[in-house]
């Protein structure tokens, strides 16, 4: 164990210094604290949002000035809601305490800025908040030298700030607390998560803030990101690692790490940002997207894999009647249906219960985790034999293009210029084609084993489409239009397995100019149908894949049709 939690212990260079974490299970809501105990002064970095933790921290620190007075500086390593929240009623009750953050953090707070201190995602707004001290400002990186902080009980305190050299990069502009002629910490701007983030090195100490989770899926695009940015401050504290003056490091959240692990994650986190160039704005638009998105996927995959376990239940039920138990056994255990039922079960009761949760992207973050576990499952699933392609390519659409979403990267479409004849042609084709594999049974008939595995994906491929009658009528001309083949396709058989499911026996489709020249292919179940059943999360799911897909839909009391917007 690097650090025993909520105790005092020496900080790892010998110093006079002990260091006092209170490292919390992952929270969204509120950050780990450090407070650090000094002969000459008392320092809090990060106190959090949790009013049970900012409680403790004050009695911590109660205790500590009963045994002599002795300056109190409250340091953020930034200003985002889940690390600050609690200094809100700290002037009011210790007067004396200094409050400091880096120069824009220290604005953002002083004026209540609701976005860039992240309460927009919770739904708040931020109280303006008198920060005493601004840390690593312009003017300090421009005059190096020190200045006094404002007279404290019990002595007084010193910024010292001067440009340090790192071996093999460019210098950086270093701050350093000095309480009784000795160095308590030293600070570092280190902006990419937030323009004001800071890392703090306390005896050997890393204190790196959000630094090593700026790249994470709906951290990654937050206001006030910056990959550029991220980049050069993840290089430098690459270095801070590697110069043998850090020996534990610890982020705002999650547990500590030796000075080795964070190289490690390091290099993790800086190739994730590699990739997110051109990530969107996770502003509050992007937010309420992402909770629609995340309920509305998780809804379809409830559908699409009770499809898959019908599929895979009545495929081992035909093998069973031929006598082939052993196969038939295993095809139940292809893919752990009951796991995927219970996480998707999981995530909608918690959706219920947190009905008025302050936290706006606990749904979307639920719903990536959720994904994430899924997605594990299907790594050690053996259903390509036994799932036909077009379900298999739908779920892995809906997997990775939620998990770009939520790193707000676009999706990944293949826009090329078809006829849509030509399309609607193909695949009418490919819905009606049985995939016939007598040959390979009966090739594989001197083989137990390699016979039974062609009978099972024989009964499999006969059972894989769903039994509609498709009725093609083309336009007259060509009708070139620009489409994303397989999202298109997957769109289509979507509709199609809802006519099913409502009683359809045939869809007619015809391609057709709309009045402004798009470009149109309407699909018409019969019997007459409508989608006013479909309900709102269907409706939903499909109002995105065509956003996906780069598609209108149209919806006429008796069909859809389906508009390319390319």
């Amino acid at each position: 164990m690097i650090w025993v939690n909520n105790q005092w212990q020496p900080t790892p260079r010998p110093t006079e210094t002990e260091i006092f974490p209170m490292i919390r299970r992952v929270d969204s809501t509120c950050s780990n604290a450090f407070i650090v105990r000094a002969s000459s002064c008392v320092l809090v970095v990060d106190p959090g949002a949790d009013e049970e933790q900012a409680s403790a921290i004050e009695a911590l620190v109660e205790e500590i000035m009963a045994q002599g007075p002795r300056p109190v500086l409250v340091v953020l390593t930034h200003c985002h809601r889940d690390h600050s929240l609690a200094v809100r009623d700290w002037p009011a009750r210790h007067p004396s305490w200094l409050l400091a953050a880096q120069e824009s953090g220290a604005k953002a707070m002083r004026g209540g800025d609701h976005r860039v201190t992240m309460a927009y995602m919770f739904n708040e707004d931020y109280p303006p908040v008198d920060v005493h001290v601004e840390l690593l400002s312009a003017i300090d990186a421009a005059t190096v030298g020190e200045r006094a902080l404002a007279p404290c009980p019990g002595g007084e305190l010193v910024l010292r700030t001067d440009i340090a050299g790192f071996a093999g990069g460019p210098p950086a502009p270093r701050q350093s607390l000095v309480a009784g002629e000795k160095t308590v910490a030293e600070l570092f701007h280190a902006p990419g998560h937030s323009p004001d983030s800071l890392v703090i090195n306390v005896g050997g100490a890393l204190l790196v803030g959000d630094l090593f989770c700026a790249a994470a899926p709906m951290v990654a695009g937050i206001v006030g990101w910056d990959g550029d940015q991220l980049k050069r401050s993840l290089a430098m504290v690459e270095r801070l690692l590697g110069d043998g003056s850090v020996h534990v490091c610890c982020g705002g959240h999650g547990q500590p790490m030796t000075s080795s692990q964070a190289l490690d994650v390091l290099g993790q986190v800086r190739a994730e940002t590699e990739k997110l160039s051109g990530a969107a704005i996770l502003d509050e638009r992007r937010v309420a997207f992402l909770k629609r998105y995340a309920v509305a996927v998780l809804h379809e995959l409830d559908q699409l894999f009770t499809i898959m376990a019908g599929r895979l239940f009545t495929l081992s039920y035909f093998l069973e009647q031929l006598e082939e138990e052993e196969l038939a056994a295993g095809i139940l255990q292809s893919l752990d249906i009951d796991a995927i039922d219970n996480l998707i079960t999981s995530f909608h009761r918690a959706e219920r219960d947190s009905q008025g949760d302050i936290l706006e992207l606990r749904t979307p973050m639920r719903g990536l985790v959720t994904l994430k576990r899924i997605n594990n499952i299907l790594r050690q699933a053996r259903i390509d034999d036994y799932i036909d392609p077009l379900i298999r390519r739908r779920l892995r659409s809906l997997l990775l293009d939620y998990i770009d979403a939520t790193r707000g990267l676009p999706f990944q479409t293949t826009m090329l210029e078809r006829d849509l004849n030509q399309f609607a042609q193909e695949f009418v084709e490919e819905m009606a084609r049985v995939c016939q594999q007598s040959e390979a049974v009966l090739a594989s008939a001197d083989d137990d084993k390699a016979f039974s595995t062609a009978l099972a994906r024989q009964i499999a491929a006969n059972n894989a489409l769903p039994p509609v009658r498709l009725n093609f009528v083309p336009h007259p001309s060509r009708v070139l239009t620009r489409i994303d083949h397989d999202r298109c396709s997957d769109l289509l058989v979507d509709f199609i397995e809802r006519f099913h499911s409502a009683g359809a026996h045939t869809v007619d489709m015809d391609v057709a100019i709309l009045d402004g020249g798009q470009p149109c292919l309407t699909l018409r179940p019969s019997p007459p149908l409508g989608l006013a059943s479909a309900g709102k999360q269907k409706k939903a799911f499909w109002e995105l894949s065509a956003r996906i897909a780069h598609c209108q839909l149209i919806f006429e009391p008796e069909a859809v049709g389906i508009a390319p917007l390319a």
